[in-house]
């Protein structure tokens, strides 16, 4: 994670690495997006079209407001064993 600009103590975003390349904020986020189905492929190419700056700010926005909107659990979801087809590896 440092190598890639972020302090593991303080992780302010999601960080892909892929090929060796760190991706951070709308651009990780939208590098994820193109490996769902076809809807969400479509959304992400509409979303490359946006600058980065603005595309990065909303990023903040949502993420900074996020556990306010949906909520926060103290653990992850575990899916039952007829659900694993529907969470990536």
């Amino acid at each position: 994670m440092i190598e890639h600009g972020i302090d593991p103590a303080q992780p302010a975003s999601v960080l892909l690495v892929e090929n060796g390349v760190g991706y951070t904020e709308s651009e990780a986020a939208i590098r994820v997006l193109r490996e769902f189905a076809l809807g969400w492929r479509t959304l992400a190419a509409v979303l490359w079209i946006i600058p980065r700056p603005v595309r990065d700010a909303v990023y903040r926005y949502v993420a900074k407001r996020r556990y306010g909107w949906f909520g926060k659990t103290d653990v992850c979801y575990l899916p039952e064993p007829g659900e694993s087809d529907r969470f990536l590896v």
